[in-house]
């Protein structure tokens, strides 16, 4: 088995999977074999004789943790799961590999006794949570037009990633925007709590707070996990940050793979510097470099490391490998979008015979770059999947039927009953709700409570007909209700569309009913690995499984005859023989957002570098003169990353007739920029909180707030970014005569 665990791996790699005890750093380059390194260590601490229920592997995607366990298997050449989790960590003798949120979705089930809540949770997904700060908002007299639900949504969010409780903006407001966030965070958490709900993020902070006021419960997971294996390292935030430091401070044996080259999150949180600063962390940490790529040419690997050598902040690594030098870089000039839509199309018809479809992928900075590159494929006939499209968990109908069953686990869930007690339509409105839960709290209950309780329902029902609608859904859960304890999940699940006259809701809907009933059968298969477990022992952890799954993006697991489509952000991880990166222009690539931002900036320098290392042997770079965008005509200058690629490692490529723009001389490039800088002109007019302005890539927006001239800006579906007023090409829209200020 020894053998075996050190098959195929280098020195550098050997290395790392040896390590005795303390901490360890593995700076693992693109394509450097991370995750045979995390697997094989795993492996060789088993095979070592540690305990491994004493092992915690982290990482970032149930997928990633799937295929973890899948390897160790393999190379132990024993199954080592044969269930899904359930109660405690040390039940079975299994490694616990899982994601930051699953892990502390399992300290809460076994803690949430000790700080008030029933271990039968709720995890609340985006939408819930949106639902519930819009109702908050509404009794608060929040204007959410001042303050975008979208907005507050982002605010309690990174709030929570700071491990921020609501009090640290109620005693100390830096302005207006954070005592009434304040507020609204300290009732959406008490809200949380009266429905025995968390939020994904609170599934970090909670664990983080509970380990800091209860000393033995922390102690207890520090003996548990006395090996801790952590991946992606570069991609923590505060809050994952914490969790691990605290789980490892005594034993000190933490082990942590990741890139600072490839930290490309930083607008969600991620704090580059928790990678940069492990040894002052852990002065005694041994570092291993992974510095020998296994994916791309040479060509590239040199062309990824002339952009991103110019970063301040990074540990000095230079990639190499035993493949061949390759094909050098394509740079392709188009006149306007549609032209460069056209030459990926061509290039790609060219390329079909000998590389398959399922190897092309075309990134882009922007989502919204995709449209003019999908009707240039539809016309050609090039079949493409868009990664991201809307998730299998996110769909209404599998949301509906977990929502009844949320409500059977979890009887103070309200938002999942709000959501299903008219659906399928059973003539039951808003005031009905009221009336109901009236009656419910009348008797000391909650609805869920009431209208599971025969007896007392009936007895409501004979002095208050009015109710009388009711009693289909209430029959219908207790039914469900009792099914539990003696049928499999799937089992309960379809009877759970018999008896909610969901199925037969559906099939009125005909061919997009029918498509939607394959998606719940779809779920049904989800629920095989339960086998003939009853629905009352698996019930919970189901749900909760479901609910760490359903807020990850979905990637391509069979890439089939399509070519990929995705944000450069989605291709992290993923490889490609082929890759066209579009929209190689200042203001979109690099973002406008990080000009004058040093930090924005080196996080898009390590946008490019994941761009072009996903790539094994071509990479076309491409940008347009002119691009109809967000409404608006843009004639940008070339991305600082095209001029700052060595002339060797790169061909331009041109068409019949057509000049290449990338062999301008400099004086026509700086007319083109002088044209653009006329075009970004200073916003002169005076700007005051609540003011909307409008920026030709975000939108509109409201202004949060102001210093000097840092102006802090809340856009539709963007989030919240920091704009000086005396770069940003950025208009004062006037409300009265709806048009721009110039």
């Amino acid at each position: 088995m020894q053998n075996k665990i050190f098959d195929n791996l280098n020195d550098p790699q050997q290395k790392a999977v040896l390590h005795k005890d303390g901490p360890m750093l593995v700076i693992a380059g693109a394509g450097s074999g991370k995750t045979r390194v995390l697997t094989h260590r795993i492996a060789y601490l088993i095979s070592e004789k540690i305990d491994p229920s004493n092992i915690l592997a982290i990482t970032f995607t149930n997928k990633a943790a799937r295929e973890m366990m899948r390897r160790v298997e393999e190379l132990l050449g024993m199954k080592i799961t044969n269930r899904p989790w359930v109660r405690g960590f040390s039940e079975s003798m299994v490694p616990t590999i899982g994601t930051f949120h699953s892990i502390g979705a399992r300290i809460l089930r076994e803690e949430a006794e000790k700080i008030g809540y029933e271990r039968n949770f709720a995890i609340y997904d985006e939408e819930e949570q949106k639902k519930l700060i819009k109702t908050i908002m509404q009794e608060q007299g929040v204007n959410d037009e001042q303050f975008p639900i979208f907005q507050v949504q982002n605010f309690i969010g990174n709030a929570k990633n700071e491990l921020l409780r609501p009090d640290h903006f109620l005693e100390n407001p830096v302005n207006y925007f954070e005592e009434r966030m304040g507020k609204v965070y300290e009732s959406y958490q008490k809200n949380l709590k009266n429905l025995n709900a968390f939020d994904f993020d609170d599934l970090i902070m909670v664990p983080v707070m509970i380990f800091r006021e209860k000393e033995k419960i922390k102690e207890r997971y520090q003996n548990q996990f006395q090996k801790i294996l952590v991946d992606e390292y570069q991609d923590t935030n505060k809050g994952q940050y914490q969790l691990v430091k605290m789980l490892g401070e005594n034993h000190r044996n933490i082990f942590v793979v990741g890139d600072d080259f490839q930290g490309i999150y930083g607008w969600r949180g991620a704090d580059i510097q928790n990678i940069l600063s492990f040894e002052k962390d852990y002065p005694e940490a041994k570092i291993v470099l992974l510095e020998q790529n296994y994916r791309s040419t040479q060509n590239i690997l040199d062309a990824a490391h002339e952009i991103i050598k110019k970063n301040a902040s990074q540990k000095e690594k230079k990639m190499w490998t035993k493949n061949q030098a390759g094909e050098k870089l394509t740079i392709y000039s188009a006149s306007d979008q549609e032209d460069e839509a056209l030459f990926v199309t061509e290039r790609i018809e060219e390329q079909q015979k000998t590389i398959h479809l399922g190897e092309t992928a075309v990134l882009y900075r922007i989502n919204a770059q995709s449209r003019s590159i999908e009707e240039a494929f539809l016309q050609a006939g090039i079949p493409y999947h868009i990664v991201g499209a809307l998730r299998f968990y996110s769909r209404k109908e599998i949301k509906d039927v977990l929502a009844y069953l949320r409500i059977l686990v979890n009887y103070r869930d309200e938002m999942s009953l709000k959501r299903v007690f008219n659906v399928p339509k059973r003539n039951l409105g808003k005031i009905s709700y009221k009336n109901m839960k009236k009656m419910a709290e009348r008797e000391e209950k909650n609805i869920t409570e009431f209208l599971l309780n025969e007896n007392l329902f009936n007895k409501i029902l004979d002095t208050d007909p009015s109710l009388q609608k009711w009693e289909g859904f209430a029959k219908a859960l207790r039914e469900i209700k009792l099914s539990l304890p003696e049928k499999s999940l799937k089992e309960t699940i379809s009877l759970l569309l018999k008896v909610t006259g969901y199925e037969e809701y559906l099939l009125s809907k005909e061919e997009e009913g029918e498509e939607r009933l394959e998606n719940i059968k779809e779920l049904l298969t989800v629920t095989e690995k339960y086998g003939s477990q009853k629905a009352s022992e698996v019930l919970e952890t189901f749900l909760e499984e479901i609910s760490l799954l359903s807020a990850e993006e979905k990637n391509p697991e069979d890439r089939g005859s399509k070519v990929q489509l995705m944000s450069i952000h989605s291709s992290k991880g993923l490889e490609f023989d082929t890759v066209f990166l579009t929209g190689m222009e200042e203001g979109i690539f690099p973002h406008s957002r990080s000009f004058g931002n040093n930090l924005e900036m080196e996080e898009e320098r390590r946008l490019f570098y994941v761009a072009i290392t996903r790539a094994k042997r071509k990479v076309f770079l491409t940008r347009a003169l002119r691009r109809h965008l967000f409404g608006s005509v843009q004639a940008n200058p070339p991305s600082r990353f095209l001029r700052e690629l060595p002339r060797e490692l790169v061909d331009e490529y041109e068409k019949e007739g057509k000049v290449s723009e990338y062999r301008l001389n400099i004086r026509v490039q700086e007319k083109e920029r002088e044209q653009i800088n006329r075009k970004m002109v200073t916003c002169n007019e005076t700007l005051v909180e609540g003011d909307k302005i409008f920026h030709p890539i975000f939108g509109k927006g409201v202004i949060i707030t102001l210093e000097g001239n840092i102006v802090t800006t809340a856009f539709a579906g963007l989030g919240i970014k920091k704009l000086d007023k005396t770069v940003a090409p950025i208009k004062k829209l006037d409300e009265k005569r709806k048009k721009m200020i110039v």
